[in-house]
């Protein structure tokens, strides 16, 4: 069903294409869009990946929560 779905797509955008007078639906920005969404999803995975790490350093440093042994569990 999700190819049947994604096949539909391409298929208004096809169709889109060809009653675009204007050129709006035009893919010379296309890949760059892409490329910039790509580069930004990206450092929000580095930041978030950086803001866990810092959370985690600080509950080692300062002992906010207490580990759990093996043992105890």
């Amino acid at each position: 069903m999700k190819n049947f779905i994604d096949s539909l797509g391409f298929i208004l955008e096809g169709a889109a294409r060809l009653f675009d007078f204007a050129g709006v639906l035009s893919e010379d920005d296309l890949h760059e869009r892409h490329d910039g969404n790509a580069i930004n999803k990206d450092w929000k995975a580095v930041g978030a990946d950086f803001h866990y790490s810092t959370i985690k350093a600080s509950e080692e440093m300062n002992g906010c929560k207490k580990k759990v042994s093996a043992k105890k569990l």
